[in-house]
């Protein structure tokens, strides 16, 4: 009872309060509207502030992390020429739109294990000098694009908790050689934290095969193909062959020419020994150029899947070319243009690309999960396609598998699909690559519009020829690759006075993508090198 009558006379002497206040305002004093107005601001925004806890406990960020990626892929659109061909639009202006630098598709698991404070300490350590609040703002940024990552070991020794391995994992903010932090373990609350990312840093991609595995005899320090590996390639254009197909044109008479090779003026020749072979004719000197000087790139890394180039000058008047003279006349070739000569294969077979290259979410990189069912056909084939991937972003090939990737916006089963002017020998499985005259010259013009295709393809590769990497390393620390490219053309082709140099502005983008293939060398090192 008493404490009922406490009650009621606070609540009058409240009430006679407001209307004194009402009755005797004061100057400066608030308003009962200003009052009013105040508590429910007050109120607003202790509501909002509620509710903003509750939505980021609630899955928040997991929703900005698809509209982030969202964004990403209605940028990443590729051009819409209305074209199918690559080589037909080459030259048309590009009114599509696509993202020069890619950033993985992230969908979040568990980013509240990682707290605000763990992701600022993790940055803290890898800045020379930052501030509280750049760290804080750093750690906001990144808190969508965290993946914590770990090897298969270690996830199982930080779990069970006997192991000093169980102490370390590894923090990836963004993709690159230079995003990778090494952090203790107990900056991070929980391992089972792995954000999973359709993008090439896919958490299963980060684990290395075990030194024991069924086909990790196939991959030696970590990134390499093995000698056994490599045992299964099939040689391909060596010397030996090269300097026979050189003897042979040059020893032989041109008794057929006929329509054929792909172009209206390609022709298939028929040599008087019965040798066919394809004769590349292009009005376009950067096309003739791109075909010989591919050729050269290949023999200087010692990529033997470029078929044998000769040239020859289709001059009727010679007699060599005595028996087809009105064929050449009819073919239209210039007496004064010289013509890329390569032998013809009987037989060829299509090539499709390997699932672990046909998107971005599959990989080709030395881990368990990828090659515990390899066998020793696909590792066959896969040694090849490593050195593919290489040599087709050294030259900015076109007309390859960027031509499946770009032709997807037609027909979306392209990446399954036939590789575009890839075909394989039906006996050894020796990989062709055929029509390089898009390499090195009209492609390095193109490279704003489809150099994100050749990006892509080079971030999905994680296993290399060590032989390849070997003479990637002496090229950039010797800077000679187009001393040695011409070295070898002029050494072996009589005719090479016929086509131009290779420019120094085409040796400096080719030197620039050297160092692009050996930072990936890098990077994939830094994760699955032993």
């Amino acid at each position: 009872m008493v404490q009922a009558s406490t009650i009621c006379m606070g609540s009058l002497l409240f009430s006679m309060g407001l209307l004194l206040g009402l009755v005797f305002h004061l100057p400066g004093a608030s308003s009962p509207s200003e009052v009013s107005s105040g508590l429910r601001e007050a109120a607003r925004v202790r509501r909002d502030t509620y509710r903003g806890q509750r939505s980021a406990e609630n899955g928040t960020l997991r929703a900005g992390a698809r509209e982030s990626s969202a964004n990403v892929a209605d940028n990443d659109k590729g051009p819409l020429d209305g074209e199918i061909s690559l080589e037909d639009t080459a030259n048309r202006q590009n009114d599509g739109r696509h993202v020069g630098e890619e950033r993985p598709e992230v969908i979040i698991d568990r980013v509240d294990a990682l707290s605000e404070s763990q992701l600022v300490n993790i940055n803290r350590n890898s800045a020379e000098s930052r501030s509280v609040d750049e760290d804080k703002r750093d750690a906001e940024r990144h808190r969508s694009n965290i993946i914590a990552v770990t090897n298969q070991r270690r996830l199982e020794s930080i779990r069970d908790g006997t192991s000093e391995a169980s102490r370390s994992v590894y923090v990836v903010v963004g993709d690159g050689p230079d995003k990778v932090r090494h952090v203790q373990r107990d900056e991070v609350s929980d391992t089972d934290a792995v954000t999973k990312t359709r993008g090439p840093l896919a958490d299963g991609a980060l684990r290395p095969a075990s030194e024991n595995g069924s086909s990790s005899h196939f991959v030696a320090d970590g990134i390499f193909w093995s000698e056994e590996a490599e045992a299964l390639s099939p040689s391909g254009f060596g010397d030996r062959e090269i300097t026979d197909w050189r003897k042979s044109v040059e020893n032989s008479q041109v008794v057929g020419l006929s329509n054929g090779c792909g172009r209206m003026q390609n022709r298939l020749l028929l040599f008087d020994d019965a040798t066919k072979a394809c004769a590349r004719y292009r009005v376009n000197t950067d096309q003739v150029q791109g075909e010989i000087y591919s050729f050269y790139l290949a023999r200087a890394m010692d990529i033997r899947h470029v078929l044998p180039s000769v040239l020859m000058l289709p001059d009727p008047r010679e007699d060599r070319w005595r028996r087809v003279h009105g064929s050449v006349i009819s073919a239209q070739w210039a007496p004064d243009r010289v013509i890329v000569v390569t032998p013809w294969l009987d037989d060829l077979q299509p090539e499709y690309i390997p699932r672990e290259l046909r998107t971005e979410t599959t990989l080709l990189h030395p881990t368990d999960d990828v090659i515990k069912d390899w066998t020793p056909d696909q590792i066959r084939m896969l040694v090849q396609w490593s050195d593919l991937i290489v040599f087709d972003y050294l030259t900015a090939n076109l007309d390859r598998v960027v031509n499946n990737m770009y032709n997807q916006q037609w027909n979306p089963d392209m990446m399954n699909s036939p590789t575009h002017n890839l075909e394989r020998t039906p006996e050894s499985g020796l990989l062709v690559f055929l029509d390089n005259e898009s390499g090195l010259f009209h492609s390095y013009r193109l490279l704003d519009k489809y150099n994100h295709f050749h990006e892509s393809l080079l971030k999905r590769l994680c296993v290399f020829r060590k032989s390849t990497a070997n003479r990637i390393r002496r090229f950039i620390d010797n800077g000679d690759i187009g001393d040695v490219m011409m070295s070898l053309f002029q050494k072996e082709e009589p005719l090479h006075r016929y086509v131009h140099r290779i420019p120094e502005r085409t040796l400096a983008i080719l030197n620039k993508r050297l160092r692009d293939v050996h930072a990936q060398i890098m990077w994939c090192q830094s994760r699955f090198g032993r």
